[in-house]
């Protein structure tokens, strides 16, 4: 599996970042910031691969030479305006990469951070060479001048180090003691006391076994790429980590074929010393054996040129088998040599280029773009230049990389893109204007695209995109709560997918969408599928509201036949009493007996009222119109309105009621629906008490709501009515000859009632011991 590139997008807009979300390949992640200081907390943080910046203005060209010297190795790829391409060129000349004019296509894209990752590496590369030839160089200068061991190798050590760019290197000599000592001679760079701090030997055991010990006993280079992995630096690791030595290369010193010890050097980067690096590091490494040879030996110093002249050639070996052109050119400008390579890029043989006059160059550490003549073409190449020696004299060391070949792809991926811009734009058109809605999933099932119907449906915030975006689609948790993720596995099976489902966004915007969705292929194989999705939401309540409607109907028929079924002899009763008993006392002359006549007549018509105001509750129940008008209401006065339409017939059956409510106790409700819940409950109460029983009503104020309980002592309601007893028109005894009357609507009446106000109901009762209804209201 390949690494994933992480890729920093700096000042890039929400619609450039959509297209690079959707567009690059899953091997390519990416954040985006607003500005580069913004970036300092994620670049500390996170090693990124790659840098993306979005030029806007010239003065921005500061953030440019700002990343550079922050980030020297990090590739960056700049996005310029259509309408200021020349942002681009002054991009380049600051120190990025590439540029990439807008707008931006995934393509292009992909290309230019091709182009910059590669411009980078050529770049790290050169400037790598360039610092070893530097070094070496630097060396044999030393070389030659040198007439004392020991100041000649801490030379040596300075030279690598401030030359090479590396952390530390140091000298060592294996010592023929018992313990096979190795003993550093010299060093230079930040050791800071860390070769007095360890122990090594070049003896076959554990502090023998890192890479000093292992080069003199066996008489090799050795190289650690990772100090902090390597088993065999286990002796040394907590020392180097915290001089931040990352990796090392030990290389045997040796003199007459027998290693007398070895020159240690350490970087702060893993992996730090490719093949052409041991190479040049090897020839230094002989060329300072020799040296010391001939430094111990006392020979001439014509001895030194000879060796000398041994290192160059084999440098110039080196020179010869490497894959960029190299030239030395002397002070005056002069071509004094050409590899091959160097012949090829300049069309010409390589002793044909000597001589020639190249000019002055610009010597720089940084790598420069610079054309070359090559027949009837010009190359491009980028080229970085060092001071040397050659032949004993001052030169410049010239490394030159042909890049022609990329610099004619980008040309060439432009003119194609101008080709494809106006059907692009064309079809983006249509799609985004679409009155349905339309998502694009790719090949992993994740959302990469959302048209302006998708998100207004979706209720995505006008100028953002869906929280959704990048997700797979099957883990959506809007969708997996619904059940119908799975449906979209599917698609990959090539099955088109039809659903219509209510569903509750991300936003919590809930519709009934009605979804298709259809594969896409590509080479035959899945290459993602597009989903299209319509806002049904509100031919579902029409076609809901039909149902309802037709239901209502069929309720309210079958209503009408069970009250004329149940209700027909309650409603009689009361207006046949009355009725006799008023004509009684039309012909009563005794005043006290006619006022008695008049008050029977006069409860029967109340009790009368009581039943058509149940029934008309009732009814409103059925049409789902229970209405409620809140006000402040204390709950003292509402229970006594309520007893006071009760107090005759309690009395008539000896009944005591009792009150046990707090004076204070307020609550908003609907006094009037509450007075009518309060009657049902005590009129029950009453009604299925025994004679000189008692009626207790009490209130207690809980955390959050307060309760209210009507309690009797008649005879109790079995268990197994407890849940049916609030059901329209349920009685216990409904046989037409039941001791008790009414039309099994109060009950129900005051459910509905109870729960329009958020509250509860419930029964508490046991058969002989009576019953408890309680009722809560919230605060």
């Amino acid at each position: 599996m390949s690494k994933t590139l992480k890729t920093l997008l700096i000042g890039v807009d929400a619609t450039d970042f959509r297209i690079i979300q959707k567009t690059l390949p899953a091997d390519i992640s990416v954040t985006r910031i607003s500005r580069f200081s913004d970036g300092e907390g994620p670049l500390v943080t996170e090693d990124f691969d790659l840098l993306l910046l979005n030029l806007r203005q010239n003065n921005q060209l500061s953030e440019i030479l700002q990343i550079r010297r922050q980030h020297p190795d990090k590739p960056l790829v700049i996005i310029v305006a259509r309408n200021k391409p020349e942002l681009g060129i002054l991009s380049i000349r600051a120190g990025a990469d590439c540029y990439l004019v807008k707008p931006v296509s995934g393509v292009r894209l992909q290309h230019a951070i091709n182009c910059a990752i590669e411009h980078m590496r050529v770049k790290r590369d050169l400037e790598k060479t360039g610092r070893a030839f530097k070094v070496i160089s630097k060396c044999y200068q030393a070389l030659a001048q040198a007439k004392e061991e020991k100041e000649f190798l801490r030379e040596i050590c300075r030279i690598i180090v401030e030359e090479g760019g590396y952390r530390l290197a140091w000298i060592g000599f294996a010592k023929q003691d018992i313990r096979k000592t190795v003993q550093p001679i010299a060093w230079f760079g930040y050791e800071d006391s860390y070769l007095d701090k360890i122990r090594i030997t070049w003896g076959d055991k554990e502090t023998g076994k890192g890479p000093t010990g292992t080069a003199i006993r066996e008489k090799k280079t050795c190289i650690i790429k990772n100090i902090l992995t390597e088993p065999h630096y286990k002796p040394w690791r907590n020392a180097a980590v915290k001089h931040d030595y990352v990796s090392s290369i030990a290389l045997p010193l040796a003199i007459d074929g027998n290693v007398i010890g070895a020159l240690n050097i350490y970087s702060q980067r893993t992996d730090s010393f490719d093949k052409t690096e041991v190479e040049l590091l090897e020839n230094l490494a002989s060329s300072l054996s020799f040296g010391i040879k001939v430094l111990r030996s006392n020979v001439e110093r014509e001895h030194v040129k000879d060796a000398l002249q041994q290192s160059e050639t084999r440098y110039r070996t080196l020179v010869e088998k490497s894959a960029d052109a190299i030239l030395i050119v002397d002070k005056r400008g002069i071509i004094r040599f050409a590899n091959k390579s160097a012949g090829i890029l300049f069309g010409k043989k390589p002793e044909d280029l000597i001589g020639e006059d190249f000019g002055f160059p610009v010597v720089s550490e940084e790598v420069i773009e610079v054309g070359v003549p090559h027949k009837k073409e010009k190359k491009i190449t980028e080229m970085q230049v060092v001071e040397t020696i050659w032949n004993n004299e001052p030169a410049y060391h010239l490394s030159l990389r042909d890049i022609t070949t990329l610099k004619k792809a980008e040309r060439e991926l432009h003119r194609a893109y101008e080709e494809i811009l106006f059907i692009k734009n064309f079809n983006e058109e249509i799609v985004e204007k679409s009155p349905l809605g339309i998502l694009r999933l790719d090949k992993d099932m994740r959302l990469i695209y959302e048209n302006a119907a998708a998100k207004r449906i979706m209720g995505v915030p006008e100028g953002e995109e869906s929280k959704a975006m990048g997700m797979d689609i099957r883990r959506v948790p809007s969708l997996v709560s619904i059940g119908i993720a799975e449906e979209f596995e599917r698609l990959l099976n090539g099955e088109e997918i039809f659903i219509e489902t209510p569903f509750k966004s991300i936003y919590g915007k809930e519709t009934f969408l009605k979804l298709r969705g259809v594969p896409l292929y590509r080479n035959k194989r899945f290459n993602g599928a597009i989903l299209l999705i319509e806002d049904i939401t509100e031919k579902k309540r029409a076609e809901e509201n039909l149902l309802l409607a037709y239901n209502e109907l069929k309720s309210l028929g079958k209503v009408k036949d069970d009250i004329i079924a149940n209700v027909s002899h309650e409603l009689r009763t009361p207006i046949t009493i009355a009725k006799g008993t008023i004509e009684l006392a039309m012909e009563e002359e005794n005043r006290e007996l006619r006022n008695k006549l008049l008050a029977k007549a006069l409860d029967a018509l109340r009790k009368q009222d009581l039943i058509v105001e149940d029934l008309v509750e009732a009814g409103r129940k059925h049409k789902s119109r229970t209405h409620l008008v809140y006000t402040a209401i204390n709950l003292t006065k509402v229970v006594r309105r309520a007893i006071s339409e009760l107090e005759l017939e309690a009395k008539r059956k000896e009944i005591s009621i009792k009150v046990n409510v707090p004076a204070e106790a307020e609550i908003a409700a609907d006094e009037d629906k509450i007075v009518q819940v309060l009657r049902n409950l005590i009129n029950n109460a009453i009604k299925f008490n025994r004679k000189g029983g008692v009626v207790r009503i009490t209130a207690m104020k809980k955390e959050r709501e307060i309760e209210i309980c009507v309690e009797d002592t008649g005879p109790g309601v079995p268990e197994k009515y407890h849940k049916k007893i609030f059901e329209p028109l349920f009685q216990i005894d409904a046989t037409s000859t039941r001791r008790y009357g009414g039309t099994g609507m109060g009950l129900a009446v005051a459910k509905d009632i109870i729960e329009a106000h958020k509250g509860k109901i419930w029964i508490e009762s046991e058969v002989g011991k009576g019953t408890k209804f309680t009722f809560s209201l919230p605060l």
